[in-house]
């Protein structure tokens, strides 16, 4: 059952107000009176039944998650930092001061599974709205570009895939109460040892022999497991099992291939780059106003798809987040396959890459048109350095494909809502000039 938050406007015998403690000109004061919660409200109310326990108001979960992206934390330590921040309390909606927690941090995770990407996307296209209501979104031009968001696993190895296998496979067989012919622990270890020195030219042989040894045990233990483990039981661990059976089988590489035991859809992705070659995680889109940096579209791909293939998708789903399907689309060379003409195929989107300064003469109006399309383009960099430092787009810590695409949504909620602080400052420092200017105005009036 949905809960509520008692809101009847008078002040607290025993307790001091937050209204009257928290200072009327904090940034966060006026974003939580200029946000529209009962939006959020109207959305996300069906989702909850209409008997049982009251659940948590759905002001302070969504909350919760705007305050966490906004300042790079993580559960556990958003809702500590809600008990000891006065601000957080009144933004999420609370009229007197608490010492409790609002929720468990695991509360929060169940939330993202309730909304799913469709809540997190409607918060999105919420924070886009509020933009557009101060004019500092546009729709017609956008900029677009392509990242990778890394997933929290290790480098992938056989030898490591080939260890979890059979540690697995240990961990199973004493929850389900089957007993192994062996368990192999010490030779695991023994293998382990031998492969410290496996980038050692006189040590290759040695980790070679090492990791198809480590195969050889995972495979004679998971056969084990399979031959004893009880009929009734075999259907609750069968994708796992299925999954562990085409690691010890599937060759190096290639678009089946599976680099983490309990991520299976990470994928590899070429860097190009001496410091860090390969990346393992999901490919995502971003789309950018060009004139205020409010990210319009923020999307997740399954696949390691071409720049060019996946900007059909972008765009409906910049025109459901803004209500306008843009007519530019400005993007690097990646995008130049788009369409030979320059434009999508029934979308009448024109794609603008560098590319398109090389077709033009120069000296002329549409080349200096197109150059200054081409220059904003770069814009979109910063963008993109800012949400992998600090909106936790570097590093996903959200699990499966579910947190692969909640995770970049929710880093672009963070970033419009920090514009959105940053314009309230900004208004806020005005205001203080002017009023500093009429007090001396004043003051000054007798002595003339």
């Amino acid at each position: 059952m949905l809960g509520n938050q008692k809101n009847d406007g008078q002040q607290a015998v025993w307790g001091n107000g937050l209204k009257l403690l928290c200072n009327p000109n904090h940034e966060l004061v006026r974003l939580a009176e200029r946000l529209d919660w009962k939006a959020m409200e109207s959305r996300f109310s069906p989702l909850y039944s209409p008997i049982g326990r009251p659940s948590i108001p759905i002001r302070v979960m969504v909350g919760l998650l705007i305050l966490a992206e906004m300042r790079h934390f993580s559960d556990e330590d958003t809702v500590k930092e809600f008990c000891q921040n006065i601000y957080w309390q009144y933004f999420c909606g609370y009229e007197t001061l608490t010492w409790e927690a609002p929720c468990h941090p695991s509360e929060l995770g169940k939330f993202r599974k309730r909304i799913g990407p469709e809540g997190v996307e409607a918060i999105l296209g919420w924070t886009i709205q509020h933009h557009k209501d101060h004019g500092s979104v546009q729709s017609q031009m956008v900029v677009i570009d392509s990242t990778v968001q890394e997933k929290n696993v290790t480098t992938p190895r056989d030898h490591k895939l080939y260890r979890k296998i059979a540690e697995t496979v240990l961990s199973l067989a004493a929850t389900e109460g089957v007993i192994l012919r062996r368990s192999y622990r010490r030779v695991i270890k023994r293998q382990i040892m031998k492969l410290r020195t496996r980038n050692f030219p006189k040590a290759k042989k040695q980790a070679a022999r090492a990791t198809r040894r480590l195969r050889t045990i995972a495979g004679a233990l998971l056969r084990d497991f399979c031959r004893k483990i009880r009929d009734d039981r075999r259907w609750v661990h069968e994708e796992l099992i299925a999954r562990m059976k085409w690691i010890l089988v599937q060759n190096a590489g290639g678009p089946g291939h599976i680099y983490s035991l309990h991520e299976p859809q990470v994928y590899c992705m070429a860097k190009g780059k001496d410091r860090a070659q390969y990346e393992f995680g999901t490919k995502v889109t971003l789309a950018i106003d060009p004139k205020s940096g409010v990210i319009v579209g923020a999307m997740n791909h399954a696949r390691n798809s071409h720049d060019s293939h996946v900007m059909s998708e972008v765009s409906g789903q910049i025109e459901s987040l803004t209500g306008t399907r843009p007519s530019i689309m400005i993007g690097d060379h990646g995008y130049r396959d788009a369409d030979e003409q320059g434009t999508l195929m029934n979308d009448g989107i024109r794609v603008v890459t560098p590319v398109d300064l090389k077709r033009v003469e120069k000296r002329t109006s549409e080349h200096r048109r197109l150059r200054k399309m081409v220059k904003m383009r770069a814009r979109i960099e910063a963008v993109i350095g800012h949400l992998k430092t600090d909106h936790r787009l570097g590093r996903n810590f959200l699990h499966g494909w579910l947190g692969d695409e909640q995770n970049v949504l929710l880093a672009a909620v963070g970033w419009n809502i920090r514009k959105l602080l940053r314009f309230l400052s900004e208004i806020i420092q005005v205001i203080g000039i002017c009023l500093s200017r009429v007090t001396v105005g004043t003051q000054l009036e007798p002595g003339f």
